[in-house]
Protein backbone atom coordinates (compact mmCIF):
# COMPACT_ATOMS: atom_id res chain seq x y z
CA UNK A 1 0.00 0.00 0.00
CA UNK A 2 3.05 2.35 0.52
CA UNK A 3 3.46 2.17 -2.86
CA UNK A 4 0.33 3.73 -3.92
CA UNK A 5 0.75 6.66 -1.11
CA UNK A 6 4.03 7.47 -3.06
CA UNK A 7 2.94 7.54 -6.35
CA UNK A 8 -0.47 9.58 -5.30
CA UNK A 9 2.17 12.39 -3.38
CA UNK A 10 4.08 12.50 -6.19
CA UNK A 11 1.36 13.18 -8.58
CA UNK A 12 -0.19 15.42 -6.42
CA UNK A 13 3.32 17.89 -6.25
CA UNK A 14 3.82 17.53 -10.14
CA UNK A 15 0.33 19.14 -10.07
CA UNK A 16 0.93 21.64 -7.62
CA UNK A 17 3.70 22.31 -9.45
CA UNK A 18 2.66 22.74 -12.83
CA UNK A 19 -0.41 25.11 -11.09
CA UNK A 20 2.21 27.23 -9.45
CA UNK A 21 4.38 27.58 -12.72
CA UNK A 22 0.72 28.65 -14.41
CA UNK A 23 -0.28 31.46 -12.31
CA UNK A 24 3.76 32.97 -11.54
CA UNK A 25 3.32 34.74 -14.62
CA UNK A 26 6.86 33.61 -15.74
CA UNK A 27 6.12 32.12 -19.22
CA UNK A 28 5.54 34.69 -21.85
CA UNK A 29 2.63 33.32 -24.72
CA UNK A 30 3.12 36.70 -26.62
CA UNK A 31 2.60 35.82 -30.54
CA UNK A 32 6.13 38.09 -31.07
CA UNK A 33 8.03 35.78 -28.95
CA UNK A 34 8.40 32.15 -30.18
CA UNK A 35 7.46 28.84 -27.76
CA UNK A 36 9.96 26.56 -26.46
CA UNK A 37 10.22 23.54 -28.17
CA UNK A 38 8.19 21.57 -25.65
CA UNK A 39 5.47 23.74 -25.80
CA UNK A 40 5.55 24.37 -29.55
CA UNK A 41 5.14 19.72 -29.60
CA UNK A 42 2.62 20.31 -26.80
CA UNK A 43 0.08 22.96 -28.68
CA UNK A 44 1.26 20.95 -32.03
CA UNK A 45 0.40 17.47 -30.75
CA UNK A 46 -2.77 19.22 -29.36
CA UNK A 47 -3.94 20.58 -32.21
CA UNK A 48 -3.68 17.65 -34.86
CA UNK A 49 -5.50 15.05 -32.45
CA UNK A 50 -8.84 17.67 -32.18
CA UNK A 51 -8.70 17.92 -35.60
CA UNK A 52 -8.30 14.04 -37.16
CA UNK A 53 -11.26 13.57 -33.78
CA UNK A 54 -13.42 16.04 -34.83
CA UNK A 55 -13.21 16.30 -38.69
CA UNK A 56 -15.58 14.50 -40.88
CA UNK A 57 -13.52 12.67 -43.53
CA UNK A 58 -16.42 13.92 -46.48
CA UNK A 59 -16.59 17.74 -44.96
CA UNK A 60 -16.62 20.02 -48.28
CA UNK A 61 -17.01 24.14 -47.81
CA UNK A 62 -17.28 26.19 -50.85
CA UNK A 63 -15.49 29.33 -50.65
CA UNK A 64 -17.89 31.87 -50.06
CA UNK A 65 -16.67 35.83 -50.65
CA UNK A 66 -16.75 35.99 -46.80
CA UNK A 67 -14.25 32.86 -46.57
CA UNK A 68 -11.69 34.67 -49.57
CA UNK A 69 -11.79 38.00 -47.58
CA UNK A 70 -11.00 36.66 -44.17
CA UNK A 71 -8.40 34.86 -45.90
CA UNK A 72 -7.19 38.15 -47.80
CA UNK A 73 -7.22 39.55 -43.93
CA UNK A 74 -5.34 36.86 -42.65
CA UNK A 75 -2.65 36.53 -45.10
CA UNK A 76 -2.45 40.57 -45.03
CA UNK A 77 -2.19 41.40 -41.06
CA UNK A 78 -1.64 38.11 -39.13
CA UNK A 79 0.08 35.70 -40.97
CA UNK A 80 3.66 37.30 -39.62
CA UNK A 81 2.70 36.59 -35.96
CA UNK A 82 0.79 33.91 -36.27
CA UNK A 83 2.11 31.31 -38.78
CA UNK A 84 0.24 29.84 -41.83
CA UNK A 85 1.11 26.36 -43.19
CA UNK A 86 3.59 27.41 -45.45
CA UNK A 87 4.92 30.12 -43.21
CA UNK A 88 6.43 30.27 -39.99
CA UNK A 89 5.20 33.19 -37.45
CA UNK A 90 8.41 35.65 -36.80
Amino acid sequence: MKPFYVILITIGALAALIVVFMYSGVYNPAATKGHNPIVRWALSTIQERSIQSKAHPESRFEVSPDLAGGYGSYSSMCVMCHGSPSREPW
